[in-house]
């Protein structure tokens, strides 16, 4: 009758119903052979001739009819048995196919799985993944509902039946587990993997904002001592916006990575521990680039003190040039002067001395 859940074959239906029709014939065989037993005793005894070897010879054939009634009750036992058990079959017929079809469904996601086991796998076998372990999952619970609800009112054959349905559906179900185990996590690594990529992308972002940041302070590392105050504010302006730049970016990964190393403790133990180990490894990227812009930040503020100290110098050489230019056309006033100077001379010095005024007062 093969395993619980098996279908019922063409062949064993064909055996069974000869065998049912063996055992009436062979009831029907052993009806007429005692009637021919009954009526030859009763001719043995009317004729009076019942000797000891006639009798003896009757109790042999009846012993053997005996016990060819007692082979063919133990037949039609056997024979009810397999009739009960087959009916049992074709009554859960609709129960095996559902049951084959939910183990299909189990090992094609085994099969599904078995080369994601080792290495990286791809975001789409992935999703296949997933939704093969889906379609088994639901088959298998409604399948496994359904034999449960029909052990709980079985007996007999038919409880024995449905009793290895459900074992079948268990070892479906504990495979089921086992490959969902490895899915889950597969999808972590790969979850993982994604969320070190995204941390890495903004680390570069950080980096090349530093380098940004550096390569602003080229234009005082031309070698040239003395520049340009005009020139040198505006290289120490552009240093400055880069670096906030640079110190936006770093925070934001820094961030980001305080954020996701929260987020690989969630995940299964192979899978946070690289995640873990790889953000951990961006983090000190992340350091260095935040050491690397405090350098440079403390070149710039320092620059940027040298230049304003310039250029107040400038500015006060400017001043003391302005205020000795009005000096020096004061003196075109002196008394000993003012005597022999005509009015248009007189004119041509005040012009001179009020420009040198508003020359003063400029730079002042």
């Amino acid at each position: 009758l093969g395993t619980a859940g098996d279908a019922v074959s063409e062949q064993l239906k064909e055996a069974v119903e000869q065998a049912t029709a063996a055992e009436r014939t062979a009831q029907a065989s052993i009806v007429v052979a005692r009637k021919q037993l009954l009526q030859k005793t009763a001719e043995l005894k009317k004729l009076a001739i019942s000797g000891a070897g006639s009798g003896s010879e009757l109790g042999k054939l009846q012993t053997r009819v005996n016990t060819m009634q007692q082979e063919v009750a133990k037949l039609r036992t056997a024979t009810k048995d397999a009739e009960e058990k087959t009916r049992v079959k074709q009554m859960l017929a609709e129960v095996a196919m559902r049951l084959q079809t939910a183990e299909a469904e189990a090992e094609k996601v085994a099969v599904i799985a078995a080369p994601l086991a080792d290495g990286q796998p791809a975001p789409e076998a992935v999703e296949r993944l997933e939704k093969a372990m889906a379609s088994a999952t639901m088959k298998i619970g409604a399948t496994a509902k359904l034999v449960d609800v029909k052990l709980k009112s079985a007996s007999g054959f038919l409880k024995e039946e449905l009793a290895g349905m459900r074992g079948r559906l268990t070892q479906a179900e504990r495979k089921l587990s086992v490959v969902n185990s490895a899915a889950k996590e597969q999808k972590e690594r790969l979850s993982a993997a994604e969320l070190v990529a995204a941390a890495n992308e903004k680390a570069e972002k950080a980096e090349a904002e530093v380098k940004k940041t550096g390569d602003a302070e080229l234009f005082f590392l031309k070698g040239v001592e003395v520049v340009n105050a005009k020139e040198a504010a505006a290289a120490i302006t552009d240093s400055e916006l880069a670096a906030t730049g640079a110190q936006k970016a770093i925070t934001e990964a820094r961030t980001f990575v305080m954020h996701k190393l929260a987020d690989a403790k969630q995940f299964t133990d192979g899978p946070a521990d690289v995640c873990t180990k790889e953000l951990l490894v961006i983090q000190q990227r992340l350091d260095k680039c935040a050491a690397q812009l405090g350098e440079l930040k403390k070149d710039t503020a320092e620059r940027k003190r040298k230049t304003q100290m310039q250029a107040s110098t400038e500015k006060l050489a400017a001043v003391e040039a302005s205020v000795q230019n009005l000096s020096n056309a004061m003196t075109k006033f002196a008394d000993d002067k003012l005597v022999n100077i005509s009015p248009e001379e007189a004119r041509s010095v005040c012009e001179e001395i009020a420009h040198a005024e508003q020359g003063a007062q400029t730079a002042v």
